[in-house]
């Protein structure tokens, strides 16, 4: 049964193949029928649609990108932001640890940047 399905595969993409060749021979009789400066023009044509088919793409990859740089932006702004009483304390503490006043191990640095809520 498997082995008379996969030749059924097969056979229908042969048929395709057979379908897309005579579409291909009709499309090449039917161009030469026209001059040389009709199938370069229409040649050019599809070389255009391409490049604009490409360049949708890249535009909107492109946007799609930058508005992932812009939320990653705003959630580093939000996440950096303190208020000033938060900033301040924060200071001292770091400047009591710098100067030798109290160990960086005894202070409360990381109790500042809590969250508070």
């Amino acid at each position: 049964m498997e082995l008379n399905t996969k030749f059924g595969e097969l056979e229908r993409i042969f048929t395709l193949y057979d379908a897309w060749r005579d579409y291909k021979v009709k499309l090449m009789n039917t161009l030469s029928d026209y001059s040389l400066l009709t199938r370069h023009l229409y040649d050019f044509l599809v070389i255009l649609l391409w490049f604009a088919t490409i360049k949708r793409l890249q535009i909107t990859l492109y946007l799609d990108y930058a508005t992932q740089y812009d939320e990653i932006r705003k959630t580093v702004t939000l996440s950096n932001s303190m208020n000033n009483r938060q900033t301040q304390m924060l200071k001292d503490k770091i400047r009591e640890a710098a100067y030798g006043i109290l160990l960086y191990e005894n202070g409360t640095h990381s109790d500042h940047l809590k969250v508070e809520r």
